[in-house]
């Protein structure tokens, strides 16, 4: 009979813990299958509270089947999961969730959840109730109802409540938006876009638990290194899965892998993962070969020895011996590739020259006299904030994207492919994946394409399927294998890494480190460009710079000079790194128009004056709520302090010294925390004064 399947813990009462690390979620002995295919079996993970994990496997393996059972969404067949009830769990799928396409880009980034809604509602009714008693004079029950307000205003402000539209307007921009774009109805984007916002409405608040699968996958490559500051300054429990191993490699403080049905934990980032699985399969065949020659020596025994009656007592002891082994099992790994792509005929000096480029959106301007030239054997990478024209560029580089003005001479002998427009063109759609490949132009044997294949996703029958079926995702490496087959001397990759798990990606940089052609290319993926490319081509408001070295001089150089600017402006002689992405609004400005005025007030004035407030009450409130949120606060903090201080005075207390010292230290904060509410409140109260 199966264990429980599913438990729920407080993080208050019920929590795990190891030593003194709390364990937020707990997979006990897990088995999960769908038909004959076991994805879990027997497999145990404790995830505790802070850690940064990344999750790895070959695709299928049970990435966001293993998302699913920690959510509480799917069951396991047999096992137990454990996990405190209380945390806020946040979850980014693979796909884009099914919106209100007729809200705008803001309204459904600052949606929010049910719980918050329930509080701001709460809210509202008492600070209504509160306003009805002030005409009463009820102090009691207004003291009641300014200290449950105070609660509540505690928890909202501690979920982010009262810095929705910053922050999001903050996110937004950090994942590629425009302010223009957020007054935009949903419908008007496309899925890519729609998933930026799922993800930014995820970094809205904060998440004590954040399940992100593949999240860098409709994200460009400033997007992605924003992505990655803000999540290195999140608190919180991460759980990542992405086949961007650089983003992984400064995220993760430990990689999960799903090793045949097993989870297996490595501490450190990806690369040392890597590292460490190796040395574990080496000890592994160093161990199986040891086990093996003792029992090769125990049966060689017992053949020899079965027949003899004098060795019939040692023959069954070893027999037992032998039964009682546990028998170490080496998983074989999947077939590593050893094809050499073939070369491209060679094209001349001058691949593509663009001169006076002059490309136009309606009124805005994205090139005006642009120009550009590619040689034989460049391979470059298009880099520049979201919306500079790094995809414009590249297809009127590609001919399908007319200019305005100006001229685009494509050299000798040039053979051009471009990934993205292209691919889905190139495809049968009544043909099967396998006869789609095998028509790529050159001649290959079934067994090597169906090896190509495999290491882009296709493997053993899936082959067989008909392209007319597959997804987008599928397509589009279907595509990228009947190039890569046939490569052109000019390749034009616009996010080839895409729907590519980080073998994949792997095996496209093996395919495109022999290529002697000339390669153009747009990525999200650092690693996969650090690999791929040695030149780059920084494009923004209109222009572009050369940086003569592969991505990691580039990294180096724009780095420098963003530094170098910082300094200059804020005339600093040592650089000072970017603020921490998440910046709290400053609150304790107010509006210059609220000036008090002095003296006698003609009708005029009050008339005047009534407009003003009634103007400014929505600013007036939110004061308010803040001034009745500090004063609990106050009261809260004295509470504890009058405690930490009747305990400091007991002699009692400093028996044990590293207790009395916390305590010590306790109060201090106390007071630090007090100091600095106290303050707040005189601002706050100046500042409603002030609006009087």
């Amino acid at each position: 009979m199966p264990a429980k399947m599913f438990v729920d813990s407080t993080r208050d009462e019920s929590s795990l813990r190891v030593g003194i690390v709390t364990i937020m979620i707990s997979l006990q002995n897990i088995t999960k299958a769908f038909g004959d295919k076991v994805l879990f079996d027997n497999a145990s993970l404790m995830i505790r509270e802070g850690s940064r994990i990344g999750l790895v496997g070959p695709n299928g393996s049970g990435k966001s089947t293993l998302f699913s059972m920690i959510l509480g969404r799917a069951e396991p067949d047999s096992g137990e999961i454990e996990r405190p009830t209380k945390a806020r769990f946040g979850y980014l799928a693979q796909e884009p969730e099914t919106v209100n396409l007729d809200k705008t880009v803001f309204e459904l980034a600052t949606e929010l959840p049910e719980d918050l809604k329930a509080a701001e509602q709460a809210l509202h009714e008492i600070e209504q109730r509160i306003h009805q008693l002030d005409q009463q004079d009820d102090a009691p029950e207004r003291s009641r109802l300014l200290l449950q307000m105070g609660h509540l205003q505690s928890s909202f402000e501690m979920l982010g409540g009262y810095e929705l539209e910053h922050r999001a307007e903050e996110i937004l921009c950090g994942l590629g938006f425009r302010v223009s774009d957020f007054k935009r109805p949903a419908r008007e984007l496309s899925g890519g876009w729609l998933m930026r916002i799922s993800l930014a409405r995820l970094l809205l608040l904060p998440q004590d638990v954040l399940l992100l699968d593949e999240p860098t996958n409709h994200l460009d490559l400033e997007s992605v290194l924003w992505l990655q500051r803000f999540l290195l300054g999140a608190r919180g429990t991460l759980l990542l899965v992405s086949h961007d191993r650089e983003f992984l490699n400064n995220l993760v403080t430990s990689v999960v892998d799903i090793d045949h049905g097993r989870l297996v934990e490595y501490r450190g980032n990806y690369d040392g993962f890597l590292e460490a699985k190796t040395q574990r399969r080496d000890q592994l065949l160093a161990a199986k070969k040891n086990q093996d020659r003792e029992v090769e020596r125990q049966e060689r025994f017992i053949e020899r020895f079965r027949a003899k009656a004098t060795k019939a007592r040692q023959v069954q002891s070893r027999i037992k011996a032998l039964e009682k082994i546990d028998r170490i099992q080496i998983e074989t790994d999947p077939d590593v590739l050893s094809f050499r792509f073939p070369q491209p005929d060679p094209s001349g000096h001058r691949v593509v020259t663009l001169e006076g480029v002059v490309k136009r959106y309606g009124d805005l301007s994205v090139y005006d006299g642009l120009d550009f030239t590619v040689e034989r054997g460049e391979r470059l990478a298009l880099v520049g904030p979201n919306g500079a024209g790094k995809s414009t560029l590249m297809k009127i580089v590609a001919g399908v994207l007319d200019v305005d003005k100006g001229r685009r001479t494509i050299g000798h002998n040039v053979q051009l492919a471009y990934y993205t427009q292209y691919r889905l063109d190139m495809l049968d759609s009544e043909a099967t994946v396998l006869e789609n490949a095998m028509r790529s132009g050159r001649r290959h044997s079934e067994s090597v394409v169906r090896s190509v294949l495999g290491r882009f996703l296709f493997p053993g029958d899936e082959v067989f399927k008909r392209a007319g079926v597959l997804s987008g995702g599928e397509k589009s490496r279907l595509a990228l294998v009947k190039i890569l087959l046939n490569p052109p001397n000019l390749l034009m990759l616009d996010e080839p890494t895409i729907h590519l798990d980080i073998q994949s990606v792997q095996a496209l940089i093996e395919a495109l480190s022999g290529y002697t052609g000339t390669l153009i290319t747009i990525s999200h993926d650092v690693h996969f460009l650090r690999q791929t490319v040695n030149n780059v081509v920084r494009i923004e408001q209109g222009s572009m710079r050369r940086y003569l070295g592969g991505y990691a001089y580039y990294e180096e150089k724009w780095n420098q000079e963003q530094e170098a600017l910082l300094a200059a402006r804020t005339g600093e002689t040592t650089p000072v790194k970017p603020p921490p992405v998440r910046v709290a609004p400053d609150t304790s400005k107010s509006d210059p128009t609220a000036e008090a005025t002095r003296g006698f007030k003609s009708k005029e004035q009050r008339r005047q004056e009534a407009e003003h407030r009634k103007r400014n009450g929505s600013s007036r409130r939110k004061l308010e709520q803040r001034l009745h949120h500090v004063e609990a606060r106050v009261v809260e903090l004295e509470a504890q302090q009058q405690v930490l201080v009747t305990v400091l005075e007991d002699p009692e207390t400093y028996t044990r010294a590293e207790l009395a010292q916390k305590y010590n230290r306790d109060l201090q904060q106390l007071q630090a925390d007090l100091d600095r509410y106290n303050a707040e409140w005189e601002d706050l109260v100046e500042e409603l004064d002030g609006m009087d």
